[in-house]
């Protein structure tokens, strides 16, 4: 995925990280990172999507698993990197404040309000 080949149309490529326990191998979390933005993305998706296991959450993983992500996107030259996420999700954009997100901009898509934030690195 990250080489772009094969990718379904309207795909970009991507690479994807995993946090795993290593005292038990349990998942705790996955983190995705869009080398690139479609015009789809630009709009709703952004460059990273991270998910935290429901029990992991509230333990700071989400803001640790962003900020090595961003490293990440450093080494692929990302210098401005767009996160998106639900208005009614406090805690997705606490982290992405915690990590120096600035709240641009507001919008719907199905009757869903969500919001962009940029990242400069």
């Amino acid at each position: 995925m990250h080489e772009g080949n094969g990718l379904p149309d309207n795909w970009v490529p991507a690479s994807v990280f995993w946090l795993v326990d290593e005292s038990d191998y349990k998942i705790i979390g996955v983190i995705i990172i869009r080398h690139h933005l479609s015009e789809y993305l630009k709009f709703r998706g952004g460059h990273i999507a991270y998910y935290v296991r429901p029990s992991e959450r509230k333990k700071g993983n989400a803001t640790k698993m962003l900020s090595i992500a961003l490293e990440y996107c450093r080494q692929l030259s990302i210098d401005r990197v767009l996160i998106t996420c639900s208005k009614d999700n406090f805690y997705s954009a606490k982290t992405i404040q915690n990590n120096s997100g600035i709240f641009h901009s507001e919008d719907i898509e199905n009757g869903q309000v969500f919001q962009r934030y940029w990242i400069d690195l």
